[in-house]
């Protein structure tokens, strides 16, 4: 067999992506080392969070911040309806 048709063998017999596509069919490229084919979970996850992003500029949004104004909202919610109930 020459080295060609072996080359095109392994390739065929390589792990295949498997995730659905639009037509609910199993996706046929080859896998990568996570699974999936570059369409379904290529290398790239997102921007990088906090300083490392770019255009960080302060923590205003970060996911902390946001957590605790959520909570602190709530308490403020809580506590006005406690003092309805009181008076």
């Amino acid at each position: 067999m020459e080295q060609w048709q072996d080359a095109l063998l392994k390739a065929q017999e390589s792990p295949r992506c498997g995730a659905k596509t639009r037509l609910k069919t199993a996706c046929k490229s080859p896998a990568m080392k996570n699974g999936r084919c570059r369409m379904h979970g290529g290398k790239s996850t997102g921007a990088p969070l906090g300083k490392k992003h770019g255009r960080y500029k302060h923590g205003k949004y970060t996911k902390d911040v946001l957590a605790f104004n959520k909570r602190i909202n709530q308490l403020m919610r809580d506590a006005r309806q406690l003092a309805e109930e009181v008076v």
